[in-house]
């Protein structure tokens, strides 16, 4: 596993594998990790995406215990979970620390900019750029991811900061992947095992939040929609990535991290909280 590997990966896994910490019991207060399924956030319909980082989300669930007096112990994790869950329906628009609980969650354009940029590092380059990019760009409480990178910024992969990849041999960990107009995904693994291709990516989705998946291809001259696909839906099971991702992924998109880096220096692009 090279580095960038690594670094995309357990970036990824800060909100696939999101814990706070708490205590066994209350008797027994040796640390113990409490693991939470973290919201994709907004409201009821789900159109409300959100771009909440990790350690905002911590913060945000602790806060949530406090005020509905929840201990934060083992025993306790579904009722934690609820907190964190319900916290756009108790204060919409309301600010907790600093986070407003109508964006309690990531949603895949957020998940994919807080990946891509805490993994290539570079002064917060990527930050940057989507910042300038962004149709309304925002630098609330929230903080700076406020926006992530939508489908739609990718439907032109003729732009002079990416290049449009299809097929798996071509392909590398923190390529962006496009699905339709609305989804977007990353990927974070591509290994070779008894002559069989598996790509894995990350990705949040409106009906359980952040998540993993895999696409398993005989060859790696096959585009991924020659392979078959599983996801780690809890909501829909394994058929999610072959009924619903399949039929709607395009391609993945690879950034140049020297034309975006360049495009920065040269605007002097800053920001300001």
């Amino acid at each position: 596993m090279n580095f960038l590997q690594s670094t995309i990966e357990s970036k990824l896994r800060e909100y696939t594998d999101f814990y706070i910490w708490g205590s066994e019991s209350e008797e027994d207060l040796t640390p113990a990790k409490i693991y939470l399924q973290v919201p994709y956030g907004g409201g009821n319909n789900d159109t409300a995406g959100s771009k909440l980082t990790p350690d905002q989300l911590k913060s945000f669930a602790i806060q949530r215990s406090d005020e509905k007096n929840i201990t934060i112990i083992t025993s306790h994790k579904n009722q934690i979970q609820d907190a964190l869950d319900s916290g756009w329906e108790d204060g919409f628009n309301k600010p907790y620390n600093g986070v407003f609980c109508n964006l309690c969650g990531v949603d895949c354009s957020g998940l994919v900019l807080y990946v891509i940029n805490e993994a290539f590092g570079h002064d917060n380059a990527i930050l940057k750029f989507f910042h300038d990019k962004a149709d309304n760009p925002r630098t609330t409480v929230d903080g700076f991811y406020d926006y992530g990178v939508a489908a739609d910024f990718l439907n032109n992969a003729s732009m002079s900061w990416n290049t449009k990849k299809t097929q798996v041999k071509d392909m590398l960990p923190g390529d962006i992947i496009r699905f339709g107009s609305e989804h977007v995904g990353i990927v974070y693994k591509i290994e070779e095992y008894n002559g069989k291709y598996y790509v894995s990516y990350g990705h949040s989705h409106g009906t359980y939040g952040p998540g993993l998946g895999s696409v398993t291809c005989d060859s790696k001259y096959d585009t991924l929609k020659d392979g078959t696909w599983y996801d780690s839906n809890n909501t829909y099971g394994s058929s999610y990535g072959e009924a619903i991702l399949k039929p709607i992924y395009e391609y993945v998109v690879r950034m140049d991290l020297d034309s975006i880096m360049d495009y920065v220096n040269t605007h002097n692009i800053t920001m300001t909280e």
